[in-house]
Protein backbone atom coordinates (compact mmCIF):
# COMPACT_ATOMS: atom_id res chain seq x y z
CA UNK A 1 0.00 0.00 0.00
CA UNK A 2 2.80 2.42 0.91
CA UNK A 3 4.61 1.71 -2.37
CA UNK A 4 1.44 2.29 -4.35
CA UNK A 5 0.90 5.71 -2.74
CA UNK A 6 4.59 6.56 -3.12
CA UNK A 7 4.63 5.68 -6.83
CA UNK A 8 1.46 7.69 -7.38
CA UNK A 9 3.08 10.61 -5.55
CA UNK A 10 6.16 10.29 -7.72
CA UNK A 11 4.07 10.33 -10.86
CA UNK A 12 2.14 13.39 -9.67
CA UNK A 13 5.39 15.18 -8.79
CA UNK A 14 6.82 14.46 -12.24
CA UNK A 15 3.72 16.15 -13.68
CA UNK A 16 4.22 19.10 -11.30
CA UNK A 17 0.99 18.32 -9.45
CA UNK A 18 2.74 19.01 -6.18
CA UNK A 19 -0.19 19.32 -3.78
CA UNK A 20 -1.66 16.03 -4.95
CA UNK A 21 1.79 14.43 -4.83
CA UNK A 22 2.27 15.60 -1.23
CA UNK A 23 -1.09 14.09 -0.26
CA UNK A 24 -0.15 10.72 -1.71
CA UNK A 25 3.27 10.85 -0.07
CA UNK A 26 1.62 11.58 3.28
CA UNK A 27 -0.51 8.47 2.79
CA UNK A 28 2.58 6.43 1.87
CA UNK A 29 4.38 7.59 5.02
CA UNK A 30 1.32 6.80 7.14
CA UNK A 31 1.02 3.32 5.60
CA UNK A 32 4.67 2.48 6.42
CA UNK A 33 6.28 4.59 9.13
CA UNK A 34 9.72 3.14 8.34
CA UNK A 35 9.65 4.09 4.64
CA UNK A 36 12.15 6.93 4.05
CA UNK A 37 11.48 7.57 0.35
CA UNK A 38 8.21 9.49 0.80
CA UNK A 39 9.95 11.90 3.17
CA UNK A 40 12.84 12.38 0.76
CA UNK A 41 10.51 13.11 -2.15
CA UNK A 42 8.41 15.44 0.01
CA UNK A 43 11.61 17.29 0.84
CA UNK A 44 12.45 17.61 -2.86
CA UNK A 45 8.98 18.96 -3.59
CA UNK A 46 9.22 21.44 -0.70
CA UNK A 47 12.55 22.65 -2.12
CA UNK A 48 10.86 23.18 -5.47
CA UNK A 49 8.05 25.10 -3.76
CA UNK A 50 10.52 27.21 -1.77
CA UNK A 51 9.44 26.03 1.66
CA UNK A 52 12.92 25.54 3.11
CA UNK A 53 11.82 24.71 6.69
CA UNK A 54 9.36 22.04 5.56
CA UNK A 55 12.04 20.58 3.27
CA UNK A 56 14.51 20.52 6.16
CA UNK A 57 12.06 18.62 8.35
CA UNK A 58 11.31 16.05 5.65
CA UNK A 59 14.96 15.42 4.85
CA UNK A 60 15.78 15.09 8.55
CA UNK A 61 13.04 12.45 8.85
CA UNK A 62 14.29 10.61 5.74
CA UNK A 63 17.83 10.53 7.15
CA UNK A 64 16.54 9.35 10.53
CA UNK A 65 14.83 6.43 8.78
CA UNK A 66 17.70 5.69 6.37
CA UNK A 67 21.06 7.23 7.31
CA UNK A 68 22.62 5.93 4.07
CA UNK A 69 20.32 7.97 1.80
CA UNK A 70 22.72 10.31 -0.01
CA UNK A 71 19.99 12.34 -1.71
CA UNK A 72 18.35 13.09 1.65
CA UNK A 73 21.62 14.31 3.19
CA UNK A 74 22.23 16.49 0.12
CA UNK A 75 18.67 17.81 0.16
CA UNK A 76 18.94 18.56 3.85
CA UNK A 77 22.13 20.49 3.14
CA UNK A 78 20.46 22.39 0.31
CA UNK A 79 17.50 23.34 2.48
CA UNK A 80 19.89 24.68 5.13
CA UNK A 81 21.91 26.52 2.49
CA UNK A 82 18.72 28.23 1.27
CA UNK A 83 18.13 29.38 4.86
CA UNK A 84 21.64 30.94 5.01
CA UNK A 85 22.81 28.33 7.51
CA UNK A 86 26.04 27.58 5.68
CA UNK A 87 27.97 25.82 8.44
CA UNK A 88 25.13 23.38 9.10
CA UNK A 89 24.63 22.90 5.36
CA UNK A 90 28.32 22.09 4.88
CA UNK A 91 28.11 19.39 7.57
CA UNK A 92 25.15 17.67 5.87
CA UNK A 93 26.69 18.02 2.41
CA UNK A 94 29.98 16.61 3.62
CA UNK A 95 28.10 13.58 4.94
CA UNK A 96 26.43 13.17 1.54
CA UNK A 97 29.86 13.31 -0.10
CA UNK A 98 31.17 10.65 2.29
CA UNK A 99 28.32 8.38 1.21
CA UNK A 100 28.73 9.09 -2.52
CA UNK A 101 31.59 11.32 -3.69
CA UNK A 102 30.09 11.40 -7.19
CA UNK A 103 26.74 12.93 -6.20
CA UNK A 104 26.88 16.14 -8.24
CA UNK A 105 24.17 18.16 -6.40
CA UNK A 106 26.08 17.73 -3.13
CA UNK A 107 29.35 18.75 -4.80
CA UNK A 108 27.78 21.90 -6.24
CA UNK A 109 26.14 22.96 -2.97
CA UNK A 110 29.25 22.19 -0.92
CA UNK A 111 31.26 24.30 -3.38
CA UNK A 112 28.81 27.17 -2.79
CA UNK A 113 29.27 26.75 0.98
CA UNK A 114 33.05 26.81 0.65
CA UNK A 115 32.94 29.88 -1.59
CA UNK A 116 30.74 31.69 0.94
CA UNK A 117 33.24 30.79 3.67
CA UNK A 118 36.02 32.33 1.57
CA UNK A 119 37.63 28.96 0.89
CA UNK A 120 37.97 29.74 -2.81
CA UNK A 121 40.54 27.07 -3.71
CA UNK A 122 38.44 24.31 -2.16
CA UNK A 123 35.30 25.64 -3.86
CA UNK A 124 37.08 25.64 -7.22
CA UNK A 125 38.23 22.03 -6.74
CA UNK A 126 34.67 20.97 -5.90
CA UNK A 127 33.25 22.74 -8.97
CA UNK A 128 35.92 21.11 -11.12
CA UNK A 129 35.13 17.67 -9.67
CA UNK A 130 31.43 18.21 -10.37
CA UNK A 131 32.16 19.39 -13.91
CA UNK A 132 34.27 16.28 -14.54
CA UNK A 133 31.36 14.08 -13.46
CA UNK A 134 28.58 15.95 -15.22
CA UNK A 135 29.84 18.70 -17.56
CA UNK A 136 26.39 19.45 -19.00
CA UNK A 137 24.48 19.92 -15.76
CA UNK A 138 22.78 23.34 -16.05
CA UNK A 139 22.52 23.76 -12.28
CA UNK A 140 26.25 23.11 -11.92
CA UNK A 141 27.02 25.55 -14.73
CA UNK A 142 24.89 28.29 -13.17
CA UNK A 143 26.61 27.76 -9.82
CA UNK A 144 29.99 27.81 -11.49
CA UNK A 145 29.02 30.98 -13.35
CA UNK A 146 28.02 32.68 -10.10
CA UNK A 147 31.30 31.59 -8.49
CA UNK A 148 33.36 32.88 -11.43
CA UNK A 149 31.46 36.18 -11.52
CA UNK A 150 32.03 36.70 -7.79
CA UNK A 151 35.72 35.84 -8.33
CA UNK A 152 35.98 38.63 -10.90
CA UNK A 153 36.24 36.31 -13.89
CA UNK A 154 33.36 37.83 -15.84
CA UNK A 155 34.29 36.39 -19.24
CA UNK A 156 34.49 32.84 -17.91
CA UNK A 157 31.25 33.40 -15.98
CA UNK A 158 29.44 34.45 -19.16
CA UNK A 159 30.69 31.30 -20.89
CA UNK A 160 29.42 29.12 -18.02
CA UNK A 161 26.03 30.87 -18.03
CA UNK A 162 25.77 30.58 -21.82
CA UNK A 163 26.56 26.86 -21.70
CA UNK A 164 23.96 26.37 -18.95
CA UNK A 165 21.30 28.11 -21.03
CA UNK A 166 22.26 26.10 -24.11
CA UNK A 167 21.89 22.89 -22.10
CA UNK A 168 18.45 23.95 -20.87
CA UNK A 169 17.31 24.83 -24.39
CA UNK A 170 18.50 21.53 -25.84
CA UNK A 171 16.88 19.30 -23.24
CA UNK A 172 14.74 16.74 -25.10
CA UNK A 173 11.64 17.66 -23.12
CA UNK A 174 11.92 21.24 -24.36
CA UNK A 175 12.61 20.33 -28.00
CA UNK A 176 9.43 21.26 -29.86
CA UNK A 177 10.65 20.92 -33.43
CA UNK A 178 8.61 18.62 -35.60
CA UNK A 179 10.87 16.14 -37.33
CA UNK A 180 9.30 14.43 -40.29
Amino acid sequence: KASRYYNLGRRMASQELYERALGNLDMAAAADSGFSSPHNLKGQIQLTLGDWQAAEAEFAKAVELDPALTAAWAGWGRSLLRQDRGAEAATKLTKAMELDPTYTPALVDLAACRAAEGRVEEAWKLYEAARELNPRDPELLFGLGRFLRESGKTGEAVTAYRTAIEQLVTLPILNTTNEE
